[in-house]
């Protein structure tokens, strides 16, 4: 009897430490880029096929993009592979202070660094769509 429980209590014990590790690095956009969601000012997104920039400086817009940021939980890739091409960067300012630069490549690039998201995500379409309320 003692076996078995010492037994159970082992496996509960390897089920807590790995649940614990393959969670360990994982984390969200906003808290990867450092951002204070209440600090934000302004963000500039950069259009690439023809180089617009569109400012969103409202801060329930903004609030509203942020949200996307805080539900995608991203992992940082450990070697970095070649990444597909780009159509938005999004610029992120506290007062006149650029506090996060994010393109939306796969993998995504925060502040250079790249990271997988494993949870959510962000797509094209959802920029574009998001674009088109705030103009």
């Amino acid at each position: 009897m003692k076996k078995i429980v010492l037994f159970i209590a082992f496996i509960i014990l390897l089920t807590i430490i790995y649940l614990l590790y393959s969670n360990y690095d994982k984390t969200n956009i906003l808290k990867v880029s450092h951002i204070e969601s209440k600090d934000i000012t302004e963000i500039q997104f950069f259009y690439q096929p023809n180089h617009n920039l569109i400012k969103v400086d409202d801060k329930e817009k903004i609030k509203v993009f942020l949200n996307y940021l805080e539900l995608c939980a991203v992992k940082k890739e450990k070697k970095h592979l070649n990444s597909d091409g780009y159509i938005y960067t999004a610029q992120i300012f506290s007062s006149d202070k650029l506090v996060a630069n994010i393109t939306f490549t796969n993998p995504i690039k925060i502040n250079d660094d790249y990271y997988n998201i494993v949870k959510g995500e962000i797509t094209k379409e959802m920029i574009d769509n998001y674009l088109k309320i705030v103009k």
